[in-house]
């Protein structure tokens, strides 16, 4: 809906203006539709799904995190998504049970 308008830019909360937001909402909308392959791969996982999603995401955050040159260690940058992780996580879970 946001982009029908067609905007220069954006003001996320708790981060400030972002322009060249035609291109972000593209990167926006495949990562969103990685997340939701990873859910729906994991869907039939019983009780291992939460954690089979959980490792997903966190490939794929590593997957995308390495395209930006991050010197990080693995687990360091594991322990910086931790939150995020966990809570898109419980939100696919949701989703999946939803659907």
């Amino acid at each position: 809906l946001l982009m029908s308008y067609r905007p220069p830019a954006m003001y996320l909360t708790h981060f400030g203006q972002v322009r060249n937001v035609t291109e972000k909402a593209v990167e926006l909308h495949r990562l969103v539709d990685a997340q939701v392959a990873i859910a729906l791969r994991e869907k039939g996982a019983g009780a291992a799904r939460h954690q089979r999603i959980r490792e997903g995401l966190s490939q794929l955050i590593l997957d995308e995190i390495r395209q930006f040159g991050c010197q990080l260690p693995p687990t360091k940058v594991l322990e910086v998504f931790e939150n995020d992780i966990e809570l898109n996580a419980q939100g696919l879970a949701v989703w999946l049970d939803n659907n």
